[in-house]
């Protein structure tokens, strides 16, 4: 059976944002800073799976299944509906107890793609996640949009007044025509 790996802390926090551990009575224990901001109530000392669903693997109901989990990748899923995690399960101790320590970060392309309501910014993963190059992409494609969107505003503004100008001059012109041929009909 697996040993328990002595982790520093202070590590596993520089390369993973979402760190939880759990007992082995599957209580949450202990949950980072990103994890308790996206899912509060994870605060509180819940069991995992009154916050969230195990997708892969699919069964996290027992310590048991997450030490045969240990060296695959875990998609869980919050209840809520608003957030989801990947990651990979680790045996270690956390005050002196034996833990699974999930460690991993928010899953984003299920979170852009089920709960897009969900903002997530840089601080919400660690510095190496390949997710923070989608992140970038999503903010920029963003920013595009919205400045495409200003620009048709804009444009739509200038031909408004572009076309305003034109009846105006059209008006003007009518209206000169008519007076420099009244006089010239009244005398013929």
């Amino acid at each position: 059976m697996n040993q328990p790996l002595d982790i520093r802390w202070k590590d596993l926090h520089s390369l993973f944002s979402v760190v939880m551990c759990i007992d082995e009575s599957m209580t949450l224990v202990y949950a980072s800073k990103t994890l308790s901001k996206c899912l509060p109530e994870t605060k509180n000392r819940p069991k995992l799976l009154d916050v969230f669903d195990a997708l892969r693997p699919n069964s996290l109901a027992t310590f048991s299944d997450g030490l045969n989990a240990l060296d695959s990748l875990c998609l869980l899923t919050a209840k809520n509906g608003k957030f989801a995690i990947r990651g990979q399960l680790l045996r270690t101790q956390y005050q002196e107890q034996d833990v699974l320590c999930f460690c991993g970060a928010p899953w984003l392309f299920w979170i852009n793609a089920k709960s897009p309501e969900t903002h997530l910014g840089l601080s919400d993963f660690s510095a190496q996640d390949v997710q923070l190059d989608q992140l970038f992409f999503m903010s920029t494609e963003r920013q595009m949009v919205d400045d495409l969107e200003q620009l048709n505003t804009d444009l739509g503004a200038a031909k408004q007044q572009l076309e305003e100008t034109q009846d105006t001059q059209r008006q003007f012109f009518a209206q000169m025509s008519h007076e420099l041929r009244t006089p010239p009909n009244g005398v013929v």
